[in-house]
């Protein structure tokens, strides 16, 4: 219910091309840390907390916003965080385990971890918010 102020589509990495995608993994195949925390905060949402013609809004403070003007939103933030992202990883495998494609469309081992982490760090983000702020 909050995919529209999390995602809007480039969030998830669809813009890394397989050379791009490679450099936020070790030659052991795990993911860098640093890099996934850059590609967090270097990401700003379509929405603008300010002036037309400023940069997008970053996450938190246009979460922050949201539920100071509309409180009811707490509970929709309460419900995305109990989602258990165990579930939408093995539907994630299974998705790269059953559909083939060509690249650049290809859902990769690699891609599919890479979305799976950007989940974790967008639930994580969510979980903070909701314990930074006081109903």
């Amino acid at each position: 219910r909050v995919a529209a102020l999390y995602d809007h589509g480039s969030s998830m990495g669809c813009g890394l091309d397989s050379v791009g995608l490679d450099r936020y993994f070790r030659e052991d195949g795990s993911l860098k840390p640093d890099r996934m925390n850059r590609f967090r905060k270097s990401g700003r949402h379509h929405v603008r907390l300010e002036e037309p013609m400023k940069n997008g809004a970053h996450f938190e403070p246009l979460c922050h916003k949201l539920l100071d003007h509309f409180p009811e939103g707490y509970t929709v933030f309460e419900e995305v965080a109990g989602i258990d992202l165990e579930h939408v990883r093995k539907l994630v495998h299974e998705i790269v385990a059953h559909v083939e494609l060509p690249e650049p469309f290809a859902l990769t081992d690699r891609r599919a971890e890479h979305i799976c982490a950007i989940l974790e760090i967008g639930m994580e983000r969510i979980k903070n918010i909701l314990r930074e702020t006081h109903r």
